[in-house]
């Protein structure tokens, strides 16, 4: 019953709902990545209302982004130990590193979140702009091609991605001094944008 009760509030948003949750079922991996991000998601917006505001300096809530951020990682640590083979987990964790800027966590991630699902494009286009960082291009190049290609899939719940993946590619081929296929994705891009704001109008 109470598992039951705890996977009723798993869908839910709120912190107060996926606290809760955590305590009913405390082996529940997916529960305390939802909880992590419903964390993170609370404290960028709270952070937001705050600049908003016109406050520039605050030391108190500075403390606190602080010590939300350990939480959150320590959620999110715990989610992947509690299912590692949960995606969702793992992009969690991805999530949270990137925040932190954290190289070596967000390379680990990565690794994870592709051998779990390979076909997530998203996951191809920010591992090719981690290598483009690190300057290994060539391998950037193929981590590309790789999300250009699943993006091309005509059924992809993802398409708009192909534009992300056809923006990356433009740019890695001009830091590549290979133009003219620079010049080849831009286009491309600039096309679907054209396409995707005709459909747009017409609906």
């Amino acid at each position: 019953a109470l598992g039951e009760h705890a996977n009723s509030l798993l869908d839910r948003e709120s912190v107060t709902s996926l606290t809760l949750a955590s305590r009913l079922a405390p082996t529940n991996g997916l529960i305390f990545a939802r909880l992590a991000k419903a964390l993170l998601k609370e404290e960028m917006k709270a952070s937001f209302i705050l600049n908003l505001q016109g406050f520039t300096e605050v030391p108190e809530r500075a403390s606190v982004s602080e010590n939300v951020m350990k939480e959150v990682g320590s959620l999110s640590s715990l989610a992947t130990r509690l299912a590692p083979s949960s995606l969702e987990a793992w992009e969690t964790r991805l999530r949270l590193a990137k925040e932190m800027t954290n190289e070596a966590e967000i390379c680990n991630s990565l690794d994870r979140c592709i051998a779990l699902n390979s076909s997530q494009p998203s996951v191809w286009i920010l591992l090719a702009d981690k290598m483009t960082e690190t300057n290994r291009l060539d391998d950037a190049l193929t981590a590309l091609n790789r999300a250009f290609e699943l993006t091309s899939v005509s059924n992809s719940p993802d398409a708009y991605l192909r534009l992300s993946a056809l923006k990356a590619r433009a740019r890695l081929f001009h830091k590549m001094g290979r133009e003219a296929e620079a010049k080849a994705d831009a286009l491309e891009a600039c096309t679907n944008v054209i396409s995707s704001s005709d459909v747009a109008n017409d609906s």
